[in-house]
């Protein structure tokens, strides 16, 4: 892999900011994830694979909770900074590739995939195929928990665009939001526009563009059980505290791979 220059280091670095500015509190989420392992009964502290970890946002989180992390992410962006990040006890433990570079039997309790990246695996193929993969890297009991949007609730509520703004540095950063359909392939695009003046850079203007596959829970739960997972509850948000339909934005949902008997 051939060395960044200070210039595409400095945009790297940007762009993984620019995510985190706009990201979510992970506090309902962290929240969230300690009632669920309590709730399937796993062992605690956990060991869990975040698969694309992103800027390592949740992998902060879960060291500050005790629970041992391996983050998994695909882009060079959030990657180094997913990195970079200090930890007192021991180095993070992030690794570069997604779903389909899962490759471990037997050693996860728990599997997540927190803000969207399985909706990044555009064909029914891929998606069954990482499922089994995270099938295999789960212990007997573990568990998996899937976030990604509620595409059926968002073409109700569709939109074009989208602007907000974020605070960056002690500066304003603005991001607008382009998304297009393709109703015959069932893909989602989103086109995130971002506008910064870096007090280093100067003004910048970034842009990154998500295809994203429009998953349906009856896809999701026939590939859960077909590959072997029961258990499976759907939350509506992170404040759920009981299994849910799903009535909003959110699709979230958890399976469990069976204990081997006794």
């Amino acid at each position: 892999m051939e060395t960044p220059s200070a210039d595409e280091s400095a945009l790297r670095r940007l762009n993984a900011e620019l995510y985190d500015a706009f990201g979510k509190d992970a506090g309902p989420t962290t929240a969230f994830l300690q009632w669920m392992v309590d709730s399937y009964g796993l062992t605690c502290p956990p060991r869990v694979l975040d698969v694309g970890c992103g800027t390592g946002r949740m992998l902060r989180e879960f060291d500050r909770m005790g629970w041992n992390a391996v983050g998994m992410e695909p882009d060079v962006d959030f990657l180094g900074e997913a990195e970079g990040f200090d930890r007192q006890s021991k180095p993070v433990d992030v690794r570069p590739g997604g779903f389909n570079e899962i490759d471990e039997s037997d050693t996860y309790d728990l599997v997540v995939s927190i803000d969207g990246p399985f909706s990044y695996l555009l064909t029914v193929k891929e998606r069954a195929e990482a499922l089994g993969r995270i099938y295999c890297a789960l212990r007997p009991g573990g568990v998996v928990f899937l976030d990604i949007a509620n595409f059926l609730w968002m073409l109700r509520h569709f939109e074009e665009f989208r602007e907000s703004s974020a605070p960056l540095h002690g500066r304003a950063a603005r991001r607008i939001q382009h998304f297009r359909l393709d109703f015959h392939e069932h893909l989602w695009t989103q086109i995130d526009e971002f506008q910064y003046d870096d007090p280093e850079i100067g003004p910048v203007r970034l842009s990154k563009t998500h295809r994203c596959a429009i998953v349906t829970l009856p896809e999701l739960r026939h590939f859960l059980y077909g590959t072997g997972f029961d258990d499976i509850h759907t939350y509506a948000s992170y404040d759920a505290r009981e299994s849910q339909p799903l009535t909003g934005h959110d699709f979230l949902i958890s399976a469990q791979r069976p204990c081997l008997p006794d």
